[in-house]
């Protein structure tokens, strides 16, 4: 007798992608979907050629997800990803011979009972039995199940959540607008690179900004170089998933930054990740893209071509998500982008400052960009010099305030971490995971906070 196993592949698709051998199908799951892992453990019972999976989703919309399996003698069958969306679920399985007969089955009470999804890993465990569903056939333990599936989902919204009375953002004569195309301002903050500040990026922190903050955003700064995504891919994605799915908790908008200085030389590889977060997010109305955080070298025209590109790659996924790209000098020549834009209906153009270096000559700029229809959005701004560090300019930060609340654009804070430096909002040794007082906040910290809060 032989062992036959299957064994789970986590494929980063956004659609099920069933491969048995040569047998491929597609289903679509629901629009805050992210991936499952099927994993059928030993079940060597002879005379079976084929197995069929039937996830039924009960609530709140019903959907039906049917998969085949053929037996193959000598080989492992590989199976790749289910993509579910949260829900209330039922599961059948059934193995059949070559003439289509029922040899073995979910077990008569596997079949009546529910599964509430909705949490991200959710092990659903299915006794077998003969094909009269009462004769136990195998025993499901954790490590050796019969059949263990699960599914990998985004928990829904937060009731009343602010992304939720919002919606998918765009952009609609020259300004960032909501589902009822309505002007929005979303105020927050920006987490620090991701390759050093990586213990803060967890779903405490984002809670608290959340609930103390009552910040609307959150941007996920994700390092490209200098021991980032280029080094670690996986550990930065990882960190970038962590966030992105707080915030879809929290009812938070979420920015994934690509957080590169020099994103022109590394445009396969922004293709590549951006592909993927497409797929895992595209028209997640949380999500937003900011592809390019602050070019240093590259003139607008060489931006513009990148960010085309990448941005083609997350259109050929279908998402319909805010885009939002840098320009020329540290993303401050907003005004080179106005006279040149991107031919894309829904693009942001973002503006970074240090209120102590950065004056009314950058505003300026800006407003000449917003004169010409680009839609604005400050992605990253400090209250001190461009370093990060020196002198704390509050009077300077109260006037972006005011040209940023003027023109209603949005904008993230730098930054949300405690290194011993001006632009940081915590002090040096504040919990990682959150929960702050007064106490733990730098003076920048203690003035965004209450300017979120206004």
């Amino acid at each position: 007798m032989q062992t036959f196993r299957i064994l789970s592949i986590l494929a980063l698709t956004g659609l099920l992608l069933t491969n048995c051998r040569a047998d491929r199908s597609s289903i679509e799951g629901g629009q805050r979907s992210q991936l499952a892992d099927v994993a059928i453990g030993n079940f060597d019972k002879p005379n079976w050629t084929r197995f069929d999976l039937e996830i039924e989703r009960l609530r709140p919309e019903p959907q039906k997800i049917q998969k085949k399996y053929q037996r193959m003698d000598n080989q492992d069958l590989r199976d790749a990803t289910i993509q579910v969306p949260f829900g209330d679920y039922k599961f059948l399985l059934t193995y059949r011979d070559d003439q289509d007969k029922i040899l073995y089955e979910s077990c008569a009470a596997e079949k009546a009972k529910e599964h509430s999804i909705q949490e991200p890993r959710y092990p659903v465990e299915i006794k077998i039995c003969a094909a009269d569903g009462q004769t136990p056939a195998g025993e499901v333990k954790p490590d050796e199940a019969d059949v263990t599936i699960n599914p990998v989902v985004t928990a829904p919204d937060a009731a009343g959540s602010f992304v939720a009375a919002h919606g998918m953002l765009s952009v609609a004569g020259g300004k960032i607008v909501d589902k009822n195309q309505k002007p929005i301002q979303l105020k927050g903050m920006s987490l620090f690179w991701s390759q050093w500040s990586g213990t803060f990026w967890n779903a405490d922190v984002v809670a608290t900004l959340k609930k103390d903050w009552k910040a609307t955003l959150v941007r996920a700064a994700m390092g490209v170089e200098e021991g980032g995504y280029l080094t670690q891919p996986a550990a930065e994605k990882e960190r970038v998933k962590t966030v992105v799915e707080a915030a879809i908790k929290e009812g938070l908008y979420v920015i994934i930054d690509w957080h590169d200085h020099h994103a022109t030389r590394n445009a396969d590889k922004a293709v590549e990740f951006f592909t993927e977060m497409a797929t895992l997010y595209g028209n997640n109305p949380h999500v937003l893209f900011e592809i390019y955080n602050e070019p240093i070298d590259d003139s607008w025209d060489q931006v513009k071509a990148y960010a085309e590109k990448v941005i083609k790659a997350i259109r050929a996924k279908n998402a319909k998500n805010l885009v939002i790209v840098g320009s020329p000098t540290w993303s401050q020549r907003v005004d080179l982008a106005a006279d040149n834009p991107i031919q894309d209906s829904n693009v942001a153009y973002t503006l970074h400052f240090y209120a102590g270096t950065h004056r009314q000559e950058l505003r300026d700029k800006a407003a000449y960009a917003i004169q010409k229809g680009l839609a604005l959005f400050v992605t990253e701004f400090g209250v001190c010099a461009s370093s990060g560090n020196g002198n704390i300019d509050l009077p300077e930060t109260d006037r972006w305030m005011e040209f940023m609340n003027k023109h209603g654009i949005s904008w993230a804070n730098w930054s949300l971490f405690d290194k011993d430096e001006s632009a940081s909002a915590l002090k040096n040794g504040a919990n990682p995971r959150g929960g702050w007082t007064d106490s733990d906040l730098t003076v920048s910290g203690a003035y965004i906070k209450r300017k979120i809060m206004e």
